[in-house]
C-alpha cells in the first residue's frame, strides 16, 4: 500500500509525481514541461541506482520529510 501525490505549478502543469510506501520510503520524480522525469530522488538504497544522500543521516528534501511525517500520523 503507498500513496500518490502529484504537484502542479500554476499553469496547471505536473511538476513532480511523489510515492510514499507503507515503509515510509519516497521516491520524487521531478518533471519538465512534457511530463518527462527531469531527476529521481529515492530514500531506497539501492545498489544499481545509488543515490548521492545514501549515506547521509537525513534526507535533504525538506518536502519529502514533511510528507513522510503526515504518511506516519495516521
Amino acid at each position: 500500500m503507498f500513496a500518490v501525490l502529484e504537484r502542479f505549478n500554476q499553469q496547471g502543469i505536473k511538476i513532480n509525481h511523489i510515492e510514499i510506501s507503507a515503509d515510509g520510503d519516497v521516491k520524487n520524480q521531478y518533471l519538465d514541461n512534457q511530463g518527462n522525469v527531469l531527476l529521481t530522488t529515492d530514500e531506497v538504497k539501492d545498489q544499481n541506482d545509488p543515490q548521492l544522500y545514501d549515506d547521509l543521516p537525513f534526507n535533504p528534501d525538506g518536502f519529502e520529510i514533511i510528507l513522510q511525517k503526515a504518511n506516519t500520523q495516521k
